[in-house]
């Protein structure tokens, strides 16, 4: 969030503006606020430390809050900064850190806060006062009862890509074999889905992937990528 004289503006996927929006909205009981698109006025960037120093004057930029390696959150007016020609390089420093950002890696409404690691990032606040999932979160939090989380994969020798269908949810399934190379059948052999497809060379790139913790951190487990149909 960005806090400008008489306005706050909020950083998010583009893709998700429209939704939030509409969330936002919701809350709105008797307040004088006005919740509107600033796409058309400002843009937020994405920037390496060494390339923070050379900014419009109308421009403001932070270490990124979610982890220093990221560099630098730049806010400006639209039109007054070119997008950087290495995205590539930001979205792979970044799953590599196992940060999941925007709609096309996560599927809004179905995860926890904490299994996207996102108090650890800095954005839940666990002082504050009462806001909407603040009992649950709390609780998983200060239980430890975290089953699930985002973390980076890494890949050897393929490319792989989560399959995409009309529902949006059909993620490439991430199993486990044991130590003759069969997959595990039931609920034990779910490992957990496959968020992105993976970055960087294709002879050891990254992916994130939502991973069930017991079978992650486990050194007996092997995990195999395959697809619903069991190829």
């Amino acid at each position: 969030m960005w806090s400008r004289p008489g306005t706050v503006l909020l950083d998010c996927d583009s893709a998700a503006s429209a939704a939030i929006q509409k969330r936002l909205r919701t809350f709105l009981l008797r307040k004088d606020v006005e919740i509107s698109d600033a796409t058309a006025e400002w843009a937020a960037f994405s920037l390496p430390s060494w390339a923070a120093g050379g900014l419009p004057a109308e421009a403001t930029a932070v270490v990124d809050p979610r982890c220093n390696a990221l560099g630098y959150r730049a806010l400006a007016p639209a039109g007054s900064l070119e997008p950087s020609a290495d995205s590539g390089g930001y979205t792979a420093l970044r799953q590599r850190l196992g940060i999941a950002e925007g709609t096309a890696e996560i599927t809004p409404d179905k995860y926890f806060p904490s299994e996207l690691n996102l108090e650890r990032l800095g954005a839940v606040s666990f002082t504050k006062g009462c806001y909407v999932g603040q009992e649950l979160t709390a609780r998983t939090h200060f239980t430890g009862q975290v089953r699930k989380r985002v973390l980076p994969c890494f890949i050897w020798n393929t490319t792989v890509a989560p399959e995409r269908a009309h529902d949006e949810e059909a993620h490439r399934q991430l199993s486990l074999m044991d130590a003759e190379g069969k997959l595990l059948a039931g609920r034990k052999g779910q490992a957990g889905v496959l968020l992105t497809e993976n970055t960087g060379d294709s002879s050891a790139g990254v992916a994130l992937a939502s991973l069930r913790l017991e079978h992650a951190i486990s050194p007996e487990s092997t995990m195999t990528i395959c697809t619903a149909d069991g190829r």
